[in-house]
């Protein structure tokens, strides 16, 4: 379970970095090289620190219903984890600001809501894809 949560980790790190490069590269205005990694850190750090233990959570949540139910579940779960990420984060940095004024906490992180419920949904796709081959002996 680990080496397959390590790769989903790697091909949507990856994925993650690149797709949000395309769309916010020119918005940083920082060159492409120092925007892929200032965006790479961001999403290589949240993968591994939320990503990878919320989504074993999810695998021990689920372990026990059949399939397809199984897996239905487990994507419901990672969007929802997903999209709770930014809020986890603003409680931990900013617990005042978020809750005394959500409308500029918002503006200025709805960007990541996008990001963390997009790596979420494709780390789900990657995991199940792995979960799906046939073992090799």
């Amino acid at each position: 379970m680990l080496l397959r949560k390590f790769l989903a980790f790697l091909v949507t790190s990856f994925a993650t970095t690149i797709l949000f490069v395309l769309l916010l590269g020119s918005e940083l205005q920082l060159g492409i090289v120092l925007s892929t990694a200032i965006i790479g850190m961001y999403a290589v750090g949240g993968i591994i620190s939320y990503g990878i233990p919320t989504s074993v959570l999810a695998d021990v949540i689920t372990k026990k219903l059949p399939e397809p139910n199984r897996k239905y579940t487990s994507l419901i779960l990672h969007i929802l984890f997903g999209m709770a990420f930014i809020f986890v984060l603003g409680i931990i940095a900013d617990p005042s600001g978020m809750i005394g004024q959500f409308p500029q906490f918002w503006s200025s992180m709805w960007v990541f809501f996008l990001a963390a419920t997009f790596a979420s949904t494709l780390f789900w796709g990657v995991d199940e894809w792995l979960r799906s081959r046939p073992k090799e002996s």
